[in-house]
């Protein structure tokens, strides 16, 4: 259902109290292990006890819940790390520089906000972005971007996850991306598409390696962002895509390295 191990924790929903004691066990646990097992959780819950939880003061909840399907009734949360804070913190850095050149069009971050999809499903990006003022007729609820910050997941999770954001928006949410953190100082930032046989495929993809081997390239790869997607309108003389380069990657990098690496001396 969650594309994730059959051994991932689940347990019944007891109320917020009891949600909030068992994540927090959890979350010790996790971060006792280095952070390197599976960051999920699965609550099994109704859609009141859903909507009791969003309703809640609970920020570490509240900010944890990445899903909700309201058909199997269960919640995913996910114990997050500061590499994943740090990861989409640092790509938003580089999305806000570039739309700092264009006063006119402002573009908001939603990434605080849950999106129903037609399955039933909610789901919270790390971080979105729509235009202030939106075509007429456009559903309001979806992003025209939407970025998942991944720690060592699956392969199949992150197809999951823009899955979600692609078919599930009806191509509303024009670009899905994933920065994805590796253990051994990788990190891949990927562009998402869907073909005419609704199979999800990485469309453009830029790799940064820390360490990399003798005569093989630090970064490879690039990613380029149409502007007319971003900001949903005809881009006019003067007005540019926005280009990842590598001297931005560079700065992502150093960000979630610097993050990364003081983690793993703390547990060394």
């Amino acid at each position: 259902m969650f594309a994730l191990p059959l051994s991932t924790p689940r347990f019944p929903f007891r109320g917020v109290l009891h949600c909030l004691d068992v994540f927090e066990r959890e979350l010790e646990r996790y971060e006792r292990e280095g952070g390197n097992g599976n960051p999920y959780i699965i609550f099994v819950m109704g859609d009141r006890g859903f909507r009791d939880l969003e309703n809640s003061q609970e920020k570490l909840l509240i900010k944890s819940i990445v899903e909700y399907d309201a058909t199997s009734h269960t919640a995913l949360f996910r114990m997050e790390t500061a590499i994943h804070a740090t990861a989409a913190a640092a790509f938003s850095d580089s999305i806000l520089l570039w739309t700092s050149k264009f006063p006119d069009h402002q573009l908001i971050h939603t990434s605080t906000s849950s999106v129903r999809g037609p399955s039933g499903k909610n789901k919270r990006p790390d971080s979105a972005w729509k235009p202030a003022i939106l075509q007429h007729g456009r559903d309001t609820k979806w992003p025209s971007m939407a970025l998942e910050a991944k720690w060592s997941e699956r392969r199949a999770k992150l197809e999951q996850d823009m899955r979600f954001w692609i078919e599930g928006s009806e191509g509303q949410v024009k670009i899905a991306l994933t920065i994805s953190v590796y253990t051994r100082g990788r990190i891949v930032i990927e562009k998402w598409a869907m073909d005419n046989n609704k199979t999800i495929f990485t469309e453009q993809k830029m790799t940064i390696v820390r360490s990399p081997a003798p005569n093989c390239p630090r970064i490879t790869g690039q990613l380029t962002l149409p502007f007319e997607d971003v900001f949903l309108k005809t881009k006019k003389s003067g007005e540019t895509d926005f280009v990842l380069s590598h001297s931005q990657l560079e700065r992502i990098a150093a960000d979630i390295w610097a993050v990364q690496y003081t983690e793993i001396g703390r547990r060394s």
